[in-house]
């Protein structure tokens, strides 16, 4: 009895299995029916703003000592907003960095991002770290781009 049940209870959990991920596949690879407008597709697009190499501005508010860049998506070829996520990469001192998982600004072509350094540990502004530790922005987009590009 105790093994049926077993079998009963792992049977399950295995159809239960295969169909989330069934429907986590179609979600991800599918093309969206646009009613006689041109296919979408979807598009996985990945870089980073380059190590060393990173063009940051440093903020005009008085009141706060942050620093941002631009991302630039327009290789990436999509129709709209992608969803953006980012990491921040660098020598060190990135564990002290705020904001960087926030994606302003953000259309088919760029995402700005804005950092902040906060570190009792240390009275050096964010641009003084994000350069001398050669920060960077790491990321991935997904969006729809016309299947036929």
């Amino acid at each position: 009895v105790a093994f049926s049940c077993f079998r009963r209870i792992w049977s399950y959990a295995v159809f239960w299995k295969q169909r989330y991920q069934r429907r986590v596949r179609e979600a991800v690879v599918s093309t969206q029916s646009t009613g006689g407008l041109p296919p979408k597709c979807v598009r996985t697009c990945s870089g980073n703003t380059g190590k060393g190499t990173t063009s940051w501005t440093q903020s005009t508010d008085a009141n706060m000592d942050y620093v941002y860049t631009d991302i630039d998506l327009s290789p990436c070829g999509f129709t709209e907003e992608p969803n953006v996520v980012t990491s921040i990469g660098g020598t060190s001192w990135m564990a002290h960095a705020k904001g960087y998982g926030a994606c302003y600004q953000r259309s088919a072509t760029k995402c700005r991002i804005f950092v902040e350094f906060k570190s009792s540990h240390s009275s050096d502004s964010t641009m003084t770290k994000a350069t001398e530790k050669e920060w960077y922005i790491m990321w991935i987009a997904v969006g729809t781009h016309d299947c036929r590009n």
